[in-house]
């Protein structure tokens, strides 16, 4: 799905593999798919590879910070 190792195969197999198992607008729709899992609750994924997702497609989102978190937590520092 990545890509990754996608040279180790020979052309040959890779266009055989293809042209068994399309893949129209596969990324576009993978990636929308994807998203729908956890665009209801898109603060779950924070420190993930989701929160990119999440930037992509929410207009204005961004992840919270983790100083920010650290910073914002309620329990006061000790004396």
């Amino acid at each position: 799905m990545l890509g990754k190792g996608f040279d180790q195969f020979p052309s040959e197999l890779r266009e055989k593999i293809v042209a068994e198992y399309p893949r129209k607008r596969f990324k576009e729709r993978f990636i929308q798919e994807y998203f729908a899992c956890f665009a209801h609750k898109p603060g779950t994924t924070y420190d993930t590879v989701n929160v990119g997702i999440c930037e992509r497609r929410i207009p204005g989102y961004t992840t919270p910070h983790a100083c920010d978190v650290i910073a914002e937590s309620p329990f006061p520092d000790s004396k």
